[in-house]
């Protein structure tokens, strides 16, 4: 079941015999959402306050790379590769 807390509460008092299952996806969002968002904020705030802007900037942008998957990471790496292989390989001089 989607964790939205009227469809909770619906079973709860029209069926309080029936187990609620919640979905893997929405369980891992929310876990995302929360608890490494939070944490990735707090490490953003400590650098910011050390005065480490380049770090600041690291984590700032991080979110997909914190909650992606590794695999989804390295195809979207080699594809990257290749494009800009492709791109450095064509004559860009106007003529």
């Amino acid at each position: 079941m989607d964790m939205n807390a009227q469809y909770d509460s619906a079973f709860v008092e029209r069926g309080p015999w029936i187990a609620v299952v919640y979905d893997v996806f929405h369980l891992v969002k929310l876990y995302n959402d929360t608890v490494l968002t939070a944490m990735r904020r707090r490490k953003q705030r400590e650098l910011e306050e050390s005065g480490d802007r380049q770090g600041y900037q690291l984590y700032k942008g991080s979110r997909y790379i914190v909650i992606a998957d590794r695999k989804t990471l390295r195809k979207k790496d080699q594809l990257a590769q290749k494009n800009n292989g492709r791109l450095n390989s064509l004559d860009m001089v106007p003529s």
